[in-house]
């Protein structure tokens, strides 16, 4: 097999190099000790958010929730991926800060006291009275959640129909050669 992209790890991480050099014309080989989603990425929450306490990490969240929804539309993902958001109760000083952080990012969301958001979850239960400091919570409505080990099967399956190749287990490499142009891989047996 020839190709001129090796990616090491079917995890979040991989698959996003793969269909990104895929975007660019070229062929791509992901190799795997297991399966799809098997490290990291499969025990992972399977969240993400724009919740973060510094500004380029919510620029970066924000980003990457960008190219998420933007493989869900190419690749047929809306089953996998839940639009559900995010609510954080905290003291108000907090809510603050974070509310000023995500406008300077450009994040929507929205601040509401803590009876306001048991009125429209009904199902959440905070005891507001039971000295608790917290006063006010923020929403983010755009962060998504994901069964980590579903959506990175079913990506894997999207990325074999276009072509990206996949080596698991036991992998040995004939040979390899690199130039400033091209990585030439030859898989001899799995």
């Amino acid at each position: 097999m020839r190709v001129d992209v090796v990616v090491v790890g079917a995890g979040i991480a991989g698959l996003s190099v793969a269909e990104a050099m895929l975007n660019k014309g070229m062929k791509a080989c992901i190799i795997e000790a297991k399966h799809a989603g098997y490290g990291a990425t499969g025990r992972s929450a399977g969240i993400a958010t724009v919740q973060m306490n510094d500004a380029l990490d919510v620029r970066l969240a924000k980003r990457g929730i960008d190219i998420i929804n933007a493989w869900r539309r190419r690749y047929n993902l809306d089953g996998i991926l839940s639009t559900t958001g995010l609510l954080s109760i905290d003291r108000q000083g907090s809510i603050i800060k974070y509310a000023r952080l995500f406008s300077e990012c450009g994040v929507a969301y929205e601040v509401m006291g803590v009876r306001e958001a048991m009125d429209r979850w009904p199902w959440l239960r905070f005891n507001a009275d039971g000295g608790v400091d917290a006063e006010e919570c923020i929403y983010t409505k755009d962060d998504v959640c994901m069964d980590p080990l579903v959506f990175a099967s079913v990506f894997a399956e999207r990325l074999k129909d276009m072509g990206v190749e996949f080596a698991t287990g036991r992998v040995d490499i004939q040979s390899m050669m690199v130039d400033v142009e091209h990585l030439t891989c030859l898989i001899m047996s799995m």
